[in-house]
Formats: C-alpha cells, sequence, structure tokens
C-alpha cells in the first residue's frame, strides 16, 4: 500500500510538469505566469461546529499560488494551484497543510490528426456527506481528493465519406482516507458519414470503460454501442434507424458471484427537420436484449437562433427511463445554461456516504442550472441543481441519497480598485438507510465580501460569513460566525 501511494504522489506531482513541457515547447507560444504569496487571518465563533459548548479560535494561514497559461502552435495549458499552511489558536494538533490545483493541457501533434490531453485535479470533499456536508478546509472534516488522466485521441476531420474518431486514456483517483482508490482505463471509436456525404447520415459509436480498485479484487467495466442511420433533408419528413446496446459488469467479489446486466434495443423512427440543423424525432424501439418492454423514444436537435441551442433524448436504456436534456442561450449580458444528464458510474468520492459501497455501480441524476446577468459594473448570478444517486445496500437494498442547492450571488465595482461581494446558499440533503430511515439536512450559507486593489499587484480583502446546519439528527446542527481579513501579494 505504501508502495502505491509512493506511485500516485510521483505521478500527480510529474503530471503537470510534463504537460507544461510539451506545451510550452510549441513555437510562438504565448506564456503568462502569475505567482503570488499571502496571509489570512480567521476568527470563528464555532471552530469544532459543535451544537453546544461553542469555542471560538483565531486561525491565521500563509499561502503561495501561481497561475499559469501557455497557449501557443497547436498546443495549450492551465494550471492554477494553490497551497495553505493552517494554523489554529484553540489546538495546534489541527494545524494543517492543504492543497487544491485545476490542471488542463492539451497538444495536437502537428497536422497527423492525432492530439494529446492531460487533467489533474486536487480537491478537499467532506470525508462525509451524511456526517457533515461542509467542504470548508478550515472548520469542516474534508479529505484530499486527488485525480489525474491522461489521453490521446485521433480524429481524421470528417474528411470524406467517412468521419473517423478514436480515443485511449487512463485514470488514476487517489483519496486521503483511501475510499475509491482506484484506476480507469477507456478507449472509443466514433464512425459516421464524412464531409462529402449530403444526402444521408449514419453513425456507429463504441466506447468502453473499466475501473479497478487498488488494493482490492474489485472491478468493473462497461461496453457500450450507439449509433443511427437515415435520410439528411433540408427540411420535411426522412426515416430513420436508431440502435443501442450496453453490458455493465460488476467481478471480484469476496464471497458472491460476478453480476452483469445487458440491454439492447433497435427501432426505426420518423425524423421532421425544420431546416439543416434542427429537427424532431419521435421512434419505436423494439428491446433484443435483457429485460424491458418494448417502447416509444424521441430526440430533438434544435438551434432557433445563434445564441441558441437546445438537445433533447428520451429512450431506454439498462436502468429503465433515461433522459437527456441540454438548454444554452447567450445573449450580450445575460447568459443561461441547462444540463440534466443520468449516467451509471462507481468509484466516485464526492457524494461518499459511511455505509456506501463505493465499488458498485449507482445511477445519478443530476439538474444544473446556470444564469448569469451582467450589467455595468454589476453581475448577478443563480444556480440551481438537483442531484439524486439510486444504489443498493450490502443486502441489495435500494437506497437513495438526493441533494438540492441554490446559490445567489452579486458582485459590484465600486470603483476601479474596489468591489463589493455577497452570495447566499441554500442545501438540502436527504439520505435513506437500511432501515428505511431518512436523514434530512438543510444548510445555509451568507456572507459579504469587500476587496481593495492596489498598485496593481497588493490587495486586500474581508469579509463575514454565517454558517447554518439543521437536521432531524439532534447532535448535527450548528452554527457559525466567522469574519476574516486576506493581504495578497502577486508578481
Amino acid at each position: 500500500m505504501m508502495i502505491v501511494k509512493r506511485v500516485s504522489s510521483r505521478l500527480f506531482k510529474t503530471l503537470p510538469i510534463a504537460a507544461a513541457v510539451f506545451s510550452a515547447l510549441a513555437n510562438g507560444a504565448k506564456i503568462e505566469v502569475t505567482p503570488s504569496v499571502g496571509m489570512r487571518v480567521t476568527h470563528t465563533d464555532n471552530v469544532e461546529l459543535a451544537k453546544t459548548s461553542k469555542e471560538n479560535a483565531t486561525i491565521g494561514s500563509l499561502y503561495a499560488a501561481v497561475k499559469a497559461s501557455v497557449d501557443g502552435n497547436g498546443g495549450s495549458l492551465n494550471l492554477n494551484y494553490r497551497g495553505t499552511r493552517a494554523m489554529y489558536s484553540h489546538d495546534s494538533d489541527r494545524n494543517s497543510y492543504f492543497n487544491s490545483l485545476q490542471f488542463k493541457a492539451n497538444k495536437r501533434l502537428n497536422n497527423s490528426g492525432f492530439s494529446m490531453s492531460a487533467e489533474a485535479t486536487v480537491d478537499n470533499v467532506a470525508r462525509s456527506r451524511r456526517r457533515d456536508a461542509n467542504d470548508d478546509i478550515l472548520t469542516g472534516d474534508t479529505v484530499t481528493n486527488r485525480r489525474a488522466s491522461t489521453r490521446l485521441m485521433y480524429d481524421n476531420g470528417g474528411r470524406g465519406y467517412v468521419s473517423l474518431g478514436a480515443d485511449a486514456g487512463a485514470t488514476i483517483r487517489d483519496a486521503s482516507d483511501d475510499e475509491g482508490n482506484s484506476y480507469g482505463y477507456n478507449a472509443g471509436i466514433n464512425l459516421g458519414q464524412g464531409t462529402r456525404v449530403e444526402n444521408y447520415f449514419w453513425s456507429l459509436n463504441y466506447d468502453y470503460q473499466k475501473d479497478e480498485a487498488r488494493g482490492g479484487s474489485r472491478n468493473n467495466q462497461s461496453h457500450k454501442i450507439s449509433g443511427d442511420s437515415g435520410l439528411a433533408q433540408v427540411y420535411g419528413f426522412a426515416p430513420t434507424v436508431n440502435y443501442f446496446w450496453e453490458k455493465y459488469e460488476e467481478k471480484g467479489f469476496d464471497d458472491e458471484e460476478d453480476r452483469d446486466r445487458t440491454f439492447g434495443r433497435v427501432g426505426p423512427g420518423l425524423r421532421y427537420y425544420i431546416d439543416r440543423k434542427s429537427f424532431v424525432e419521435l421512434n419505436y424501439n423494439f428491446v433484443v436484449e435483457g429485460e424491458g418492454n418494448d417502447s416509444w423514444g424521441g430526440k430533438a436537435e434544435l438551434n432557433p437562433s445563434r445564441n441558441t441551442k437546445i438537445s433533447a433524448n428520451y429512450s431506454k436504456r439498462v436502468f429503465g427511463n433515461a433522459y437527456d436534456v441540454s438548454v444554452r442561450h447567450k445573449s450580450k449580458r445575460l447568459t443561461n445554461t441547462i444540463r440534466y444528464s443520468e449516467e451509471l458510474s462507481s468509484f466516485e468520492r464526492d457524494f461518499f456516504v459511511e455505509d456506501e459501497i463505493i465499488e458498485d455501480y449507482s445511477l445519478r441524476k443530476v439538474l444544473d442550472w446556470t444564469s448569469a446577468l451582467k450589467m455595468r459594473r454589476s453581475t448577478v448570478s443563480l444556480s440551481l441543481t438537483s442531484t439524486r444517486r439510486e444504489r443498493n445496500d450490502a443486502n441489495g437494498l435500494p437506497l437513495n441519497d438526493d441533494s438540492y442547492g441554490a446559490t445567489v450571488s452579486y458582485s459590484r465595482s465600486i470603483t476601479r480598485t474596489t468591489q463589493f461581494s455577497s452570495s447566499f446558499q441554500y442545501s438540502k440533503y436527504q439520505f435513506e438507510d437500511s432501515q428505511q430511515q431518512k436523514q434530512n439536512d438543510y444548510y445555509r450559507r451568507f456572507s459579504l465580501a469587500m476587496s481593495h486593489s492596489f498598485l496593481q499587484s497588493l490587495s486586500l480583502s474581508y469579509g463575514y460569513q454565517f454558517s447554518n446546519r439543521s437536521s432531524n439528527e439532534d447532535d448535527f446542527g450548528y452554527e457559525e460566525n466567522r469574519a476574516y481579513i486576506n493581504l495578497n501579494k502577486s508578481f
């Protein structure tokens, strides 16, 4: 286990460096690097987030950060790293060091059609969403969650009669409490009509994903084949054929047999083209493998204007009814984005609860709605989220975990060097246990902040934050008030 941790640590350290090298070597690259250092003093009236017997504390934080971007000949890189040392006045044993990282890089390999990409993230997530969903590094019970991935891709650009795309990649997941530590491997191939084909369309896609536990025998893999074909019209009706097949396998159990689920369907459809890029389709699907009845389905791709795009799909999958919706509208001042998706996943650490079997597949239904209104000197944004996770406990009993959230934020430039911001965040979590008992948690957070810039490289900010949690579990409620002042120097 120690060897695995050392290898993982080295990978996370060397991956950004390697990707930075191949991006920075691009001729004519534009490189921007902004390092910074700073210190923050935070005073809280409830550092342990206790319901009773609250304890005051002052937390001193020293941090160093770097932001970098490289944009050049066929390559780009974005890096945002911050390391924070937190020191507590009431208990020096709590002194800790925290890392955060967002990293993305990609490089096109000349004109070969091949390209490479790499991503890495380090963040801090709640150890258990049921115990406390607070992700705050200063007062929350968090764990460090690390993830790195790399991909090799090929795309022929759709030239000729056949469009060909393919990719292969690998992922490593690592959490400081070892929950969800795993390796992932994926590959895919996408075929379709090329640019020289105008009167018909077709597609055939295959995706493979494998995830295996580090230090254990559990592993999962999935296969997915999808596609459609039909006549391409400028407007009017056209016949289509849709086909879909998927298989999910769970292996490596200590005391039970391997599990698998398979589903396949095929059927005709009728598509109506509003124009070359917009259509609605109704189809009927016959189940050819797996459980379920023959059923109707539908899809739509709408582009009512250059600034608006809508796509929607309804079908049957291995887990039953499946919906997928995407709406995006952007004008000069207003941006609206709505996204709803349903997908099976495993080894995911961000929604972990104590009794979860993290290696098992669970179904996630996720809705995100974000709106932002930009005015001359101010910005107002609204974010609505909803997540339902459907999983089974150790005895196969179905359980649901739900979260709902809403965030309203406002920022205003009072002068060229002074900014004001405020936000209110509301979250609700509902968890089921094996005895069908439900735990309901409610989180509220309100914050105010001011920031001042001096000499373009020195800034001072200060603010206030109120946090509240209520729950039907008596011991889980708390309130916290905190104030902070932060001094930052960039170079």
